[in-house]
């Protein structure tokens, strides 16, 4: 599978631990199935019903190994409320966007805010935003302090383009690439 491919090839130049964030357990679990034969590294894959204890360990195993690959969802306790220190993450690869089903409470919100301020924006308070908090979330696991260093590889060419792209901060200096493994090997060989 393509992800997985593009994942080992990143994870070769990475020095320390990293995370893969996915927009959901059903490609979580189907990347998972063909990542050990791309990825030389010990992975550890978030389930949906861990408890504490079990997720502990697996901060441990990253913090405390150098080759570490947490594989884990964007919206859950290890992209959004786990504090990883130390700059135990190196890399953090966000595999997609987490955009949430058309629910009745989706359309809900999205209708609330398209009353307030119209169809574009509606769309973009009730159904995008929410969606790139999640990634952003992700995304900044890895830099908890001011020496921390981390490459972040959105695998997504969604956020070259409009209304993903202005949706990130502006001081993020993105590079669209399809050779992401080129940049990271410049990131930790330079």
């Amino acid at each position: 599978m393509k992800v997985a491919e593009k994942i080992g090839e990143v994870a070769q130049y990475v020095k320390g631990g990293m995370a893969v964030f996915f927009p959901s357990y059903a490609l979580l679990n189907d990347i998972a199935a063909y990542l050990p034969e791309a990825v030389s590294r010990r992975a550890m894959v978030e389930r949906r019903a861990m408890n504490k204890a079990e997720k502990n360990r697996f901060y441990e195993l990253l913090r405390d190994t150098n080759d570490g690959i947490l594989l884990a969802v964007q919206g859950g306790s290890f992209s959004e409320g786990l504090d990883y220190e130390s700059n135990t993450l190196k890399a953090i690869i966000v595999v997609g966007v987490p955009l949430s089903p058309p629910t009745l409470e989706v359309k809900l919100i999205e209708g609330y805010y398209t009353g307030k301020y119209g169809a574009e924006k509606g769309r973009l308070y009730g159904y995008l935003y929410p969606a790139v908090t999640k990634v952003l979330q992700a995304a900044g696991r890895g830099i908890r302090s001011e020496q921390d260093r981390c490459i972040i590889v959105l695998m997504d060419y969604r956020f070259a383009k409009f209304p993903y792209k202005n949706c990130l901060p502006s001081d993020y200096n993105l590079t669209l690439t399809d050779r992401a493994e080129v940049l990271c090997r410049k990131f930790f060989f330079t």
